[in-house]
């Protein structure tokens, strides 16, 4: 996984030191034996980096093992209303894109606007990257002459500088295809409510 091999290798870097390393396979649905493992390890705290479809349930069996170490993570998923009944955990922080939704005049409050006319709710940061994604591929097609050429298309992406949309202003990608110029706050799980951390 690079986000994993990334991880390690600036953590380590600046001197920290890793315990132990446990893995699972996509699609597993019960983790309990890898989550013993982490229980037992001399560590306070974890990364979990884990999919989305998992996260919820990973978090659900260390809370009924008791798993009482500190858990860091960038899975959005870790923000979903049934993780507000965790009771053993001591600490759940995660990342999350920060969107401005009630920036006056912005295309953020517009996309807003128009999502809860369309759906009666009110747009979260996973729509919003979804609704931006497609408007910039859209734009990266519309550069290259055949829309199936691939290689075009990701080379106009990474072209794309500046993009203002529903997720903020001065979104740009790097020479990588990560994404620079958004807004990441840091979230935590505390008493029952998700709170930005300090």
């Amino acid at each position: 996984m690079i986000f994993k091999e990334a991880f390690l290798n600036d953590f380590k870097k600046r001197g920290g030191k890793v315990d132990l390393e446990v893995s699972y396979n996509q699609g597993d649905a019960d983790f309990r034996s890898e989550i013993s493992l982490l229980q037992n390890s001399d560590s306070n705290s974890i990364i979990l980096i884990s999919l989305q479809k998992e996260t919820p349930l990973i978090l659900k069996q260390m809370d009924e093992i008791g798993f009482d170490k500190n858990i860091f993570t960038d899975v959005y998923a870790a923000e979903l209303k049934e993780n507000l009944g965790l009771k053993t955990v001591k600490l759940i922080e995660y990342l999350k894109p920060a969107i401005d939704f009630a920036k006056p005049n912005s295309a953020a409050e517009k996309f807003a606007v128009n999502f809860n006319i369309a759906y009666g709710i009110a747009p979260d940061f996973i729509s919003a990257q979804a609704y931006d994604g497609a408007k910039m591929l859209f734009l990266a097609m519309k550069s290259c002459q055949d829309i199936d050429d691939s290689n075009c298309v990701k080379d106009e992406l990474y072209k794309i500088r500046n993009y203002s949309g529903a997720i903020g202003d001065g979104v740009s990608f790097d020479i990588n295809g990560d994404i620079i110029g958004r807004k990441i706050v840091a979230m935590r799980i505390i008493d029952g409510k998700f709170v930005e951390a300090n």
